[in-house]
């Protein structure tokens, strides 16, 4: 019963810590992006940016856990590992959606199609933001070096991570029969659902790669490459197999036959995440 309380209050020290650093995270989010009311827009019940504010919390308290889920340190050091890493993976955050809206959605500003709530950059944003904080989670998760280095392979493995995302989008761009970033400039739920499964998806087999490597910076580089292999090869045939088995004939391409596609994809995504 002791052990018990004394782990109930180290987990209310982390929950009040993750949750402080997303409070400052607002802040600043709020003081860069200073042409929208964001705080307005979300009591308006404007979903595009509640999809955007969301995705960068739930990538940050994921990219947080990570820290925890990783080697097992002292009270004090892992509090300082949640403080570190958490502003870190704000800052990534936020970069990352910098980059989605300069190069995944380039033909878009994302900021102006969130002000017009447009719901499906908002969710393609709210995709990007939890892909980061899986990737961290990986690096931070499968981590037992020092802070330094340990920054440094977020980092490391932050830009990479996001040149896959941007390679996956375009390779479906290229081989898709429809054109999914003009669609989710015009709005359409079901292309922002269907890519942002993808994203998710391959960030969930991108996060479990990386913790398998725990013998250094080659292992790890050559864990996440087969990664980001296998994770290609899974969603270029696992999602024709799943339409097929899953969705009833004649579903077609609209918002619910996307929603029900990309969950399984990304269950079945969790599943290999076990045992890779």
């Amino acid at each position: 019963m002791q052990e018990l309380m004394i782990n109930i209050g180290k987990a209310f020290c982390f929950v009040l810590l993750a949750l402080t650093i997303s409070w400052l995270a607002r802040i600043v989010f709020d003081l860069l992006t200073k042409k929208i009311d964001e705080d307005k827009e979300i009591i308006s019940n404007n979903f595009a940016i509640g999809y955007r504010r969301a995705g960068q919390f739930l990538g940050g308290l994921i990219a947080m856990a990570g820290v925890l889920g990783g080697q097992s340190h002292t009270f004090a050091k892992d509090l300082y590992g949640i403080l570190v890493y958490g502003l870190l993976a704000y800052v990534l955050i936020f970069i990352a959606g910098i980059f989605n809206d300069k190069s995944v959605l380039s033909d878009i500003n994302n900021d102006d199609a969130c002000r017009n709530n447009n719901k499906a950059v908002g969710i393609t944003e709210f995709a990007s933001s939890v892909a980061t904080g899986l990737i961290i989670n990986g690096c931070m998760a499968g981590d037992s070096s020092g802070l330094l280095e340990g920054i440094t392979l977020v980092l490391f493995f932050f830009v990479i991570g996001q040149g896959l995302i941007l390679l996956l989008v375009n390779i479906f761009h290229k081989f898709s029969s429809a054109d999914c970033v003009s669609a989710i400039e015009k709005g359409n739920i079901a292309a922002a659902i269907y890519l942002s499964g993808k994203i998710i998806t391959y960030a969930i087999i991108l996060r479990a790669a990386l913790l398998q490597a725990n013998d250094g910076w080659v292992s790890s580089l050559e864990w996440f490459l087969g990664g980001a292999i296998v994770g290609l090869l899974f969603l270029a045939f696992a999602g024709k197999f799943v339409e097929k088995i899953l969705l009833p004939r004649g579903a077609g391409q609209g918002s619910v036959a996307m929603l029900i596609e990309q969950a399984a994809m990304i269950g079945v995504a969790l599943l290999i995440s076990v045992v890779l």
